[in-house]
């Protein structure tokens, strides 16, 4: 499923969970995504047990896509969150790009 709105708000939840908001005229939908990956890193200091792990922040890459008032087309599996909010789950790192209407 693919939609094409305006950022408007856009909060974090730790370093896993991203929210956008996204208006289309009067439509209003909510976009989550979902960091999965961790990464297991050796390190050469005492700490304990000698690793220490790495989340992968998703925010950091789509946070230079997702200003608040661009415009971006996104790809994702809708859904329900836990709260019952019907939303886009975005999947892959290529499920947000920014959008520029024909003219």
């Amino acid at each position: 499923c693919a939609v094409v709105g305006t950022v408007v708000a856009r909060r974090t939840h730790g370093c896993n969970l991203l929210f956008l908001d996204i208006v289309n005229g009067s439509q209003r939908l909510q976009l989550v995504a979902q960091s999965v990956e961790s990464w297991i890193v050796q390190v050469s200091l005492d700490a304990p047990l000698g690793i220490v792990y790495v989340s992968l922040c998703i925010q950091s890459q789509l946070a230079r896509q997702t200003q608040i008032g661009s415009t971006i087309r996104a790809t994702g599996v809708p859904g329900k969150t836990r709260r019952g909010e019907f939303s886009l789950f975005l999947r892959g790192e290529n499920s947000i790009e920014s959008y520029k209407p024909p003219t």
